[in-house]
């Protein structure tokens, strides 16, 4: 009777503890999804499938080609390192929209240094009459979709800019208040570097949340280990 009471009570202890574990996981998993509930839950594939970002929710349409689409890309960056695709969001204003972007670029590190990325869109920034004292913030840490903690270097860019206004379906640019912030990837060794660039009029500022969306977004970014090419097969040998 004592043994069997001491083997009820170890299948209830293991039994406890299993439950605790998936009962752990799945808090884990409820967390997740609410803090990132603000991007689409399917992260897009950029980089012929390497690197994987989640936009948000609320930039519903995206364009392939800058040179059919100015939007795409900031006015100040016309040179985007390694563009891939710019992710757009159409605000209401009074008699308007307006339009806040998310321009994503890849570049394989083996084709160009982070450095030297950094130094060519601060080049062009300074451009910008209104960015002429931009500067780097070094060395911004994030933990990933998976805890891990990953490094990005943040520009920030508040003042006058041109912004597109909408009006009756017609496009203009005006100059006008607002925040771009442009993000690049800066872990050490790493295969791509991304360069992410958001651009938010003021007047929409408050629907955006760019200081909660931009590194929500870059928290997701993902980069997918490259697969082994399947080797050939030999073909049978023949019996001699």
């Amino acid at each position: 009777m004592l043994l069997l009471s001491s083997a009820v009570a170890s299948l209830v202890g293991c039994s406890s503890s299993g439950y605790d574990k998936d009962l752990a996981a799945r808090i884990d998993a409820y967390r997740s999804a609410a803090e990132f509930s603000a991007l689409n839950t399917e992260p897009t594939p950029l980089a012929g499938g390497r690197v994987l970002v989640r936009a948000p929710r609320l930039f519903t349409a995206q364009f392939d080609d800058p040179e059919k689409e100015d939007r795409a890309t900031p006015p100040f960056l016309r040179d985007y390192p390694g563009f891939q695709r710019a992710f757009e969001a159409q605000l209401d204003v009074p008699n308007a929209k307006l339009p806040a972007v998310l321009t994503v670029g890849i570049v394989p590190s083996a084709e160009r240094s982070r450095d030297d990325i950094e130094a060519d869109v601060l080049r062009q920034v300074r451009g910008e009459e209104s960015f002429r004292g931009a500067s780097w913030q070094k060395g911004r840490e994030l933990p990933d979709v998976a805890g891990v903690t990953r490094k990005w270097d943040v520009l920030t860019l508040k003042g006058g800019q041109l912004f597109d206004r909408i009006i009756a379906e017609n496009t203009e640019s005006k100059r006008s208040d607002g925040t771009s912030q442009i993000w690049v990837s800066a872990d050490p060794g790493q295969e791509f570097c991304t360069v992410l660039a958001w651009r938010v009029p003021e007047e929409v500022a408050t629907a955006v949340k760019l200081d909660d969306l931009a590194p929500l977004v870059a928290r997701t970014n993902q980069i997918v280990p490259a697969q082994a090419p399947v080797a050939a097969q030999e073909p049978a040998k023949v019996p001699q």
